[in-house]
């Protein structure tokens, strides 16, 4: 939507997911993407989203499930770099396979009607390939690099050297990277 074409009715806050400034019975939806991947306490945290929700309120959930992600050509050194991304989201506590574990949490949190599928993201344009492949490249080449060679599990060069060919698997015929997504849906009881 254009500048003067935008909704008058949304408001954006920040807050802590395992403190959230709203009162109990606020919302009728959540909708969390890609959150769960980076919380330490995730029954907290979907404790904060059931108490903000109202009586038969919906609750939808979207994490990745990094374990699963299927790469070709497979290539030792792509794996390597994969793996970086799980091994930083355990570092800082989270967990980069909560995805698979969603149906779970809900029906743990006591949600009821809990529905679970998977998913699938490839980027399939051209363009698309370019700006995904470009994406995990900078990811690897940033603050993650710099956790990566501190904690011991890689070295400059080979991240450097995994972060181009990243790079250059946007180009290469017949290359795939999919991700895999967990996805549940839930309510609270009326």
């Amino acid at each position: 939507m254009g500048g003067s074409q935008a909704p008058k009715n949304v408001t954006f806050r920040q807050g802590d997911i395992l403190d959230l400034p709203f009162d109990d019975d606020s919302f009728d939806v959540v909708f969390s993407q890609t959150v769960l991947y980076h919380v330490p306490n995730t029954e907290k945290a979907l404790a904060e989203i059931k108490r903000v929700l109202c009586p038969g309120g919906l609750i939808a959930l979207r994490d990745a499930i990094t374990a699963s992600v299927i790469v070709w050509p497979e290539e030792p050194l792509v794996r390597e770099i994969f793996s970086m991304f799980g091994l930083g989201a355990y570092h800082s506590g989270g967990n980069p396979d909560v995805g698979r574990q969603l149906g779970t949490l809900l029906h743990a949190a006591g949600f009821e009607e809990v529905f679970f599928t998977l998913g699938f993201t490839q980027p399939e344009r051209p363009e698309e390939r370019v700006e995904f492949y470009s994406r995990l490249a900078g990811a690897i080449e940033g603050d993650l690099a710099t956790l990566a060679v501190r904690e011991g599990w890689s070295t400059a060069e080979r991240l450097a050297e995994g972060a181009a060919r990243l790079r250059g698997l946007a180009n290469q015929p017949g290359s795939i990277c999919v991700a895999p997504w967990g996805q549940a849906i839930g309510r609270k009881r009326s």
